[in-house]
């Protein structure tokens, strides 16, 4: 029997600009002719049945029809067309559909309106061996396919369109999302047990296997080319950032390797404000590790949220807000455009004369949400205590008092905490990111994981 593999479908778009390898299966050494957007092809099919064709790169465009024929039998896909494709993976805040975040418009601005945009919404599921069959289909974005799907995702691609010259191009987003999901889940067997072996990885919640989604949702997708990721996880692995330091660029190297890209964007969401402990441990050292693993990549970028939600719920709705941050850092890193897509960004210390003098990157102007001093500012008093100061405004220079004896004080951390207070943005209105001078290891690095009363009150809602 012909068959096309499995994440073709009609309706679907494929990525422009690169070669795409379309794979099938037909009667064992079979002539098989394939024809998409003016290009032919002839190939024979292995042994097995096997066959293969590279597509050639294409520029933006469509509707076009992929045909496929052999001894008598024939597949045709409709509505095929070549744009952008953007994959949305990570756990249950990734997850979250737009028909659960009602209370957020921001992130449900295109329900129903936009049918430019394509979207494939993998089934959850697991396995023990890499599959190939993803047994889901491409689908025109309306009122019943957008409710079902990534709220993050849907507002990302709502924003990517005003970009003028992304207004008439295709836009696929593909939702590989998994609640309560470890990191090493999402991670090839073959990539952990060459660089991670030993590392006491964990089984996600309900006992998934380290590398059970990645077999069933992200292998059946080798070889497909994308645009960029969209990664938004961390909160199961709070307990162990040290960890998930060197396990978040290992899933970027092997995702790379699985999407023939050596050089394919990732874009991080760091962790919102959350007040209370998963597992033992607050949010905060999960961050740390989020921009210690960004900043060693190449070509990932990390979306600050620190200011998105109230700080009191582990499935904030605000996922509007969470888009549109991705969708600046794209359309300056991936589009080219000369935008404002980041907050302050610490650049160094000193003391002089009594007080501290922050320096940030940013090419705006610093400022505060409230107009009031800036807070959220930590100095240490020289014995490794931390005390908040108010601070002031100097330019592109934050100045803070500085509280020991002697004014030395250089130790410095900011949002520090799992729900912040804090107020320092720039003038496009963007937050600075938490950071820190010291090197401290996390208090939480050594404390045993339990699950937290906060995630198992979660649980239903996470399981819908």
């Amino acid at each position: 029997m012909l068959t096309i593999r499995s994440t073709f479908s009609s309706h679907m778009v494929l990525q422009r600009d690169a070669p795409l390898l379309l794979e099938g299966r037909s009667a064992a050494v079979a002539r098989v002719h394939v024809a998409f957007a003016g290009h032919e092809w002839q190939v024979r099919a292995s042994g097995t049945g096997a066959w293969e064709v590279e597509l050639p790169a294409m520029p933006a465009g469509g509707p076009f029809e992929l045909l496929a024929r052999s001894e008598g039998e024939s597949v045709t896909l409709q509505d095929v067309w070549v744009g952008d494709v953007w994959l949305c993976s990570g756990q249950s805040n990734m997850e979250w559909s737009v028909g659960r975040s009602s209370r957020d418009p921001a992130a449900r601005a295109v329900e129903g309106a936009d049918q430019r945009l394509r979207l494939l919404l993998a089934p959850k599921g697991s396995a023990a061996e890499p599959t190939s069959k993803l047994n889901a289909e491409w689908r025109v974005a309306d009122a019943t396919s957008v409710r079902d799907f990534s709220a993050v995702g849907i507002a990302f691609a709502t924003h990517l369109r005003q970009i003028a010259e992304l207004n008439e191009v295709r836009i696929g987003l593909i939702d590989c999302s998994y609640g309560g999901s470890e990191i090493e889940g999402w991670i090839s067997e073959e990539t952990l047990a060459c660089e991670f072996a030993g590392e006491g990885l964990r089984e996600s919640l309900f006992g998934f296997a380290p590398s059970a989604f990645y077999n069933a949702m992200i292998a059946p997708q080798e070889q497909t080319r994308l645009r960029g990721v969209l990664w938004y996880q961390g909160e199961s692995n709070a307990a162990r950032p040290t960890q998930y330091a060197r396990l978040l660029p290992g899933l970027i190297r092997d995702w790379r390797k699985t999407f023939c890209d050596a050089d394919l964007p990732f874009f991080v969401v760091q962790l919102p404000n959350y007040a209370y402990l998963l597992e033992g441990a607050p949010f905060t050292w999960l961050r740390d590790a989020q921009e210690t693993a960004v900043q060693k990549t190449r070509n990932a970028y990390l979306a600050v949220t620190i200011d998105t939600a109230d700080g009191h719920d582990l499935h904030p709705p605000e996922k509007g807000k969470v888009g549109r941050r991705l969708a600046l850092l794209a359309a300056r890193n991936v589009y080219d455009k000369d935008i404002v897509a980041s907050g302050p960004v610490f650049a160094g210390c000193r003391a002089d004369g009594g007080c501290l003098r922050l320096q940030f990157e940013n090419d705006v102007g610093l400022t505060t949400t409230d107009g009031k001093p800036v807070r959220g500012f930590a100095v240490d008093r020289g014995r490794g205590e931390f005390v908040y100061v108010d601070g002031s405004i100097d330019g592109q220079v934050v100045v803070l008092p500085a509280v020991d004896a002697s004014g030395d004080a250089i130790r410095v951390r900011y949002a520090w905490e799992g729900n912040p207070d804090v107020n320092l943005v720039n003038a496009a209105g963007l937050p600075a990111a938490p950071f820190r001078t010291d090197s401290s290891l996390p208090d939480s690095a050594l404390s045993p994981p339990v699950l937290c009363a906060a995630f198992r009150s979660a649980l239903p809602s996470l399981l819908g």
